[in-house]
């Protein structure tokens, strides 16, 4: 039974989805931008250039997949880009967000 097990491991491996979202992202991207048309800068990705995000726009999530945010700018906890754009002269606080390290009993 055991020897089974170990057995079937590459064939479930196999079976599972590798990055699958990305797949998609790259089938449903369209053309990709040229790096001097993104405002906040651009990023290399195997599906090609990306535009990075600006102030409150979304951003973070698994592996980056909402997009990551310009120079001068962070992540949320609430997946907004905040901080001020050095490009833009535009800053975004997200005031509002309410975040794990923000809750206490």
């Amino acid at each position: 039974l055991f020897f089974l097990v170990l057995s079937s491991l590459p064939l479930l491996a196999q079976a599972r989805p590798q990055n699958s979202w990305r797949s998609q992202q790259c089938l449903q991207s369209g053309a990709t931008p040229s790096a001097s048309s993104c405002l906040h800068g651009s990023l290399s990705t195997p599906c090609g250039p990306v535009c990075k995000k600006g102030p409150g726009d979304i951003c973070g999530g698994s592996g980056d997949q909402y997009g990551v945010c310009g120079d001068g700018l962070s992540c949320s906890d609430c997946n907004r880009c905040t901080g001020c754009s050095f490009t833009a002269f535009k800053c975004f606080s997200d005031q509002n967000c309410v975040s794990f390290q923000d809750m206490w009993l």
